[in-house]
């Protein structure tokens, strides 16, 4: 096999342009989207501490990466591996978070350069960060791009001066990476020891439970124990069956480091070292060499790539259709009294457009609740209808009105009246009795009216204040840091409005009551229904005596008739005219000029914080937008 790179003869049967730049464009899309909770098809390597992660990188790149005691990886490690362009000579870009993209022409300089980027992230020489470093190796040599995800070793021992959470950190970075489906995970596994007991793939085993995206770099190859041509099978003990199976790498002793023995002298090393050594003379040679790794790394990546990119750009779209409504929702920034009197104005607009249509009636039927039995003590069921719920109340006071009225139709009421007549007998004609006795008769039966009529407008007073409460809610914007002190301010003003509607229909309501103490009336109906209940009535059995206490009767009842009337229409009007237009339909105009422009900036000025989720949903619909554009170009 003549190779001077692993990566120099990558399996014919890809399309190494179209591959290339397929993972281009997810490279970028992972780059844009770091930040963003976006699943990317990506391979990540994961290992504990000091098992040969950097080796086994070296191998696959060409490039010679930090070695230290201890944590060598202390922050995610993006290695791109390209072909560089036919004009250009070997190089790397590096940068992360706070440094720029920096250009090493040398690439002995590389191991310098993350050591430096990792520093800078982590702020110290010991400390784990999760924020990433930025590598691209640009070679002639390469047949095809490759990118991998270093992630740190998983500790055993805490360093001095490390946070004590470090394990729990390293190894919550392993799940947030591993977890995705479109994660292909490169366990790095010395070969003596028991595959099955490694942590990386214990935490795997919780999304991957079947080994279906998992691949194992054995390491330390030249230490291996007895029976490593079985286990790199996936048989015998200390072994796994992965779908994807495992791959034997020989890695650079220190020697071979100090003495600079270069790479394509490794890896001459490495196939001498599989051909010779009997205990290797029967494995398959897919699983040796840092060749066959390469080679099944960019074939399992290129696969996994072309079945997820799609879903993911349809992912990216309707994170993108998301995060746009959400903003929408968001209310406009308000920094001088200018802004917060525009937003202001807006939202007395919809408020008085939407108590305007609550209170004419004009709102969606609701077809669930078009059988209830409608309660008036049932607040958990009142809602915004304004019209439905005056009329009902208005109803339910009528039909108390209506039985209080009632009881001149009695038979019981007979005797009574008989017996008040004869007591206030005072002369004239015995048939015919006089004024003050038919007021005495009423009288009783008027102060009982006293009772629902004024409830009516308590329970008016109640419902009206929950109603404009709750569409004040509803108008004010979900998101506004403002939404709960402007409402308490707004609250009183509406609780102020409708308790001074309420005193002046009460006063209109005590006025009526006192006016219908007196039984009079001119109306004509009164005679028309007095004569068509004497004609229902019989009279040809009543004794004379009784006949003036029969006559009273259907006269109260035909009165009874033109007062139950008369309250009902004035209940309604003053109701009417005191809460909808006195009070709810000129309660913008009240709110409207309730606060200065110096209070009301003062209320409804935003947050910082408010601010700080509205740039960072921009951020996000922006970095989404240009990942979306960055997959869809050709």
């Amino acid at each position: 096999m003549s190779s001077s790179n692993p990566i120099d003869i990558i399996n014919e049967e890809v399309n190494s342009e179209k591959c290339r730049r397929l993972l281009q464009k997810v490279d970028k899309m992972r780059e844009i989207l770091h930040l963003e909770k976006i699943a990317l098809p990506q391979i990540v390597v994961v290992g504990e501490q000091s098992v040969g992660k950097s080796s086994i990188l070296e191998a696959i790149s060409g490039v010679e990466l930090p070695r230290a005691q201890g944590i060598c990886t202390r922050c995610p490690l993006e290695l791109r591996i390209k072909r560089a362009p036919a004009d250009k000579k070997d190089h790397a870009t590096i940068r992360c978070e706070g440094v720029e993209e920096t250009t090493l022409e040398d690439l002995s300089q590389i191991s310098d350069a993350v050591v430096q980027c990792t520093n800078h992230l982590t702020g110290d020489a010991i400390s784990v960060s999760s924020s990433p470093i930025f590598l691209t190796v640009y070679k002639q040599n390469v047949q095809d791009d490759l990118t991998l995800i270093d992630l740190p070793g998983i500790v055993r021992a805490q360093e001095k001066g490390q946070k004590a959470t470090v394990y729990q950190d390293i190894v919550a970075l392993i799940h947030k990476c591993v977890e995705p489906e479109s994660a292909i995970v490169l366990h790095v596994i010395p070969s003596c020891v028991d595959f099955t007991t490694s942590e990386s793939i214990q935490i795997c085993q919780q999304y991957d439970p079947r080994y279906e995206r998992q691949i194992i770099a054995v390491s330390k190859i030249d230490k291996h124990d007895q029976g490593i041509g079985d286990k790199l099978q996936g048989v015998g003990p200390g072994s796994i069956a992965f779908s994807l199976g495992c791959v034997a790498v020989l890695n650079r002793k220190q020697e071979e480091i100090d003495a600079n023995i270069s790479f394509e002298e490794m890896r001459r090393r490495e196939q001498d070292f599989f051909r010779k050594n009997v205990a290797f003379t029967n494995v398959p040679k897919q699983y040796l060499g840092s060749y066959e790794l390469v080679k099944k790394l960019v074939s399992v990546q290129q696969n996994r790539i072309r079945s997820t990119l799609p879903i993911i750009i349809e992912q990216v779209k309707h994170r993108i259709e998301l995060a746009r409504e959400e903003l929408k929702r968001f209310p406009s920034a308000i920094l001088t009294e200018n802004d917060a009197r525009i937003a202001f104005i807006e939202i007395l607009r919809s408020y008085r457009t939407a108590v305007e249509k609550c209170a004419k009636g004009d709102y969606a039927i609701n077809t669930e609740k078009a059988g209830e039995t409608f309660d008036p003590k049932a607040r958990n069921k009142w809602d915004e209808r304004i019209a439905f719920h005056l009329k009902m109340i208005g109803k339910e006071t009528s039909n108390q009105i209506q039985q209080i009225l009632s009881q001149f139709a009695s038979e019981k009421q007979r005797g009574i009246t008989l017996k008040l007549i004869e007591e206030n007998y005072g002369g004239g004609l015995p048939n015919f009795p006089t004024f003050n006795i038919i007021q005495q008769l009423y009288q009783p039966c008027h102060k009982k009216l006293e009772r629902p009529c004024k409830e009516l407008v308590v329970w008016v007073e109640d419902y009206i204040t929950c109603c404009l409460m709750y569409i004040l809610e509803s108008v004010l914007p979900k998101e506004a840091a403002y939404k709960l002190p402007l409402g308490q301010e707004l609250s009183k003003i509406i609780k102020k409005t409708i308790g001074i509607s309420k005193e002046k229909c009460m006063e209109h309501v005590q006025q009526m009551l006192e006016i219908e103490e007196k039984v009079f009336t001119v109306n004509p109906q009164y005679m028309n229904t007095f004569m068509e209940l004497k004609k229902q009535s019989t009279t040809t059995t009543t004794p004379n005596s009784d006949i003036a206490a029969h006559d009273a009767l259907l006269g109260l009842r035909a009165y009874c008739s033109i007062v139950h009337a008369r309250i009902n229409d004035h209940l309604s009007q003053r109701c009417e005219y005191w809460f909808i237009r006195n009070g709810v339909l000129i309660l913008d105009n009240k709110l409207n000029t309730a606060l200065t422009p110096s209070e009301l900036l003062k209320v409804m000025k935003e947050l910082p914080i408010l601010e700080q989720k509205r740039n960072d949903l921009r951020r996000t619909i922006d970095a989404m937008e240009r990942a979306l554009a960055a997959a869809e170009a050709e």
